[in-house]
């Protein structure tokens, strides 16, 4: 039985930093990679018509298909990789396909907001750390160790 690790992406730094610490460990331990992501349906929603815009569906849709191809593309040579395109909320999405899939563990970006912002606003990694069905790793677009002298992740990676 292959040890399966899962990984959220978005396209976005920490999404493509989780992905990267994804493919590094699934060639390390011999695991397949399963590269998960999530349309995130309420934001097509259109209020006044208490509907979804299909048209904006379509280009999340499209949009989360060029994320999950480029991922794809960083993985492939490397390790043995599926793709899972889900349309939902994306932290139970993630769980879902987890438990689905059955992965071994979960790999997902996480910006880093603060404390305030995560208890004001939630995230979906914090999510996806609290209910997931195996253990999950998160990452942040920039290593600590690059955040040096006061700098913040944004300005470290610019350098």
């Amino acid at each position: 039985m292959s040890t399966k690790i899962l990984v959220a992406t978005d396209g976005g730094a920490p999404a493509t930093r989780a992905v990267e610490v994804a493919r590094d460990l699934a060639s390390r331990l011999g695991a397949q990679l399963g590269l998960v992501h999530v349309v995130d349906e309420s934001r097509a929603f259109v209020p006044d018509l208490a509907a979804l815009d299909e048209v904006i569906i379509a280009d999340l849709r499209r949009k989360g298909l060029a994320a999950l191809d480029r991922a794809y593309a960083s993985v492939r040579s490397i390790v043995k990789a599926e793709r899972f395109l889900i349309d939902g909320d994306p932290a139970q999405s993630i769980i879902a396909t987890a438990e689905r899939w059955g992965a071994d563990l979960i790999v997902i970006g996480s910006d880093s907001r603060g404390r305030l912002a995560h208890f004001l606003l939630g995230s979906t990694a914090d999510a996806v750390i609290r209910k997931a069905p195996c253990p999950v790793i998160s990452v942040r677009a920039v290593p600590a160790a690059a955040e040096t002298d006061g700098q913040t992740a944004a300005v470290a990676a610019a350098q």
